[in-house]
């Protein structure tokens, strides 16, 4: 191997390993965005909002969907307190139908 196939390998495997940091510190900065987001939220409806969001960004998925449920009976014999985000009502049914969401 001459000098000039050295010196190309060398600045081919720098310019790997600059582009491999270079993307780490992309993600990095990307979570560092996230979490501000949703350390500021005051909400809890917000705060699953922002948690949603987030991971659809971090993930690079289409869909993202969470929710709460918190057991408090209420007067009615009924649950109160339950929460989602990141779905519309229709789409919560498919999935509590049992409906892939895979084509969405």
């Amino acid at each position: 191997m001459d000098l000039t196939e050295t010196f190309n390998q060398m600045a081919e495997e720098i310019h790997v390993r600059e582009t491999e940091r270079f993307d780490h510190l992309a993600r990095m900065r990307l979570l560092l965005d996230v979490s501000v987001e949703i350390l500021s939220e005051t909400t809890g409806e917000g705060l699953l909002q922002k948690i949603v969001d987030a991971s659809r960004v971090v993930t690079h998925a289409n869909l993202a969907v969470a929710g709460s449920r918190r057991e408090t009976p209420s007067a009615l014999g009924g649950v109160q307190g339950r929460r989602r985000a990141g779905v519309s009502a229709l789409e919560t049914f498919r999935v509590h139908e049992g409906e892939s969401m895979s084509k969405y």
